[in-house]
């Protein structure tokens, strides 16, 4: 077994720093002392980042991406070992909550997110454009698991009531109908008590992709 990668552990603690700095109060002496430490880390990094990034797919150009494709069993890649750099499921990146995706035997798709104080928006609610950027991701996730993965053409998201901080949620989505290379999606926000958030993509898969 190989070893667990180590910008795991570095991308959940930057997870945690950024909580805690969305969080603090006035605090000069705390607040110095952090950022020589911070900056101090940052210049740690310097000679062994990458110049240009590519995709939540993959690191940079040149350097390969996913070996399969996303969906379910053996020779599948979970969503997010598929998009490891997402800015929503990546646990390579610290600005993911991350949400957590589970692809079912009928290729929809459920998941477990709990968003913290830095997607804070309205009085105790997440920001409606991450609720944005969640569900995009979701949707999108769900036509890759498909094998209709495609730009996101429209995204109508319908606000129920406020999403809240800091309280387990869960998502779903699963396909719709498709026509050429349209693919309807849709997809929901919800917990036992309230269904928070209703979505309905369009996605359009890239006319390359059936040529090739």
């Amino acid at each position: 077994m190989s070893a667990p990668d180590p910008r795991l552990a570095l991308n959940a603690a930057l997870r945690h720093l950024i909580d805690k700095t969305r969080r603090l109060q006035t605090a000069p002496d705390a607040a110095a002392e952090a950022t020589a430490l911070v900056a101090q880390a940052s210049a740690l990094l310097d000679a062994h980042t990458v110049a240009t990034v590519e995709s939540q797919a993959g690191l940079a150009p040149g350097m390969g991406g996913p070996a399969t494709g996303m969906g379910r069993g053996p020779d599948r890649l979970t969503p997010e070992e598929f998009f490891p750099y997402s800015p929503v499921i990546g646990p390579l990146n610290p600005l993911a909550p991350p949400m957590a995706m589970t692809v079912n035997e009928d290729l929809s798709i459920t998941g477990t997110v709990t968003l913290g104080a830095a997607y804070n928006g309205p009085p105790q609610s997440v920001h409606g454009g991450v609720i944005a950027l969640l569900m995009d991701e979701l949707l999108g996730c769900t036509a890759v698991v498909n094998d209709v993965g495609g730009f996101t053409g429209t995204l109508n998201i319908y606000y129920r009531v406020p999403t809240p901080i800091g309280k387990p949620l869960r998502v779903r989505a699963r396909m719709g109908k498709r026509e050429r290379r349209k693919t309807w999606i849709a997809g929901v926000i919800e917990d036992d008590d309230h269904l928070y958030v209703e979505a309905e993509g369009i996605f359009i898969r890239p006319r390359m992709a059936d040529e090739g």
